[in-house]
């Protein structure tokens, strides 16, 4: 249980990292899990891109997929 608490504990402060906030936001609502392990995935494979115009084309695909579930 220790082990997996660490591991959540570094999950969050690398995606609030990534966000330029606080570990803090996330206590104030519980977090989903699920959806806290997809956002590391990303950043992490995003993090593994190191041409500038691939890393524009991933931003803009991830825009153009939540603007079309906005729309929905």
């Amino acid at each position: 249980m220790t082990e997996e608490r660490t591991r959540s504990s570094s999950i969050l402060q690398r995606i609030a990292a990534a966000l330029g906030d606080d570990v803090a936001i996330f206590r104030d609502k519980p977090a989903n899990v699920s959806a806290v392990e997809d956002a590391l995935e990303l950043l992490t494979a995003f993090e593994r891109v190191v041409d500038r115009d691939d890393r524009r084309s991933c931003i803009d695909f991830v825009r153009s997929v939540a603007a079309g579930q906005d729309r929905a």
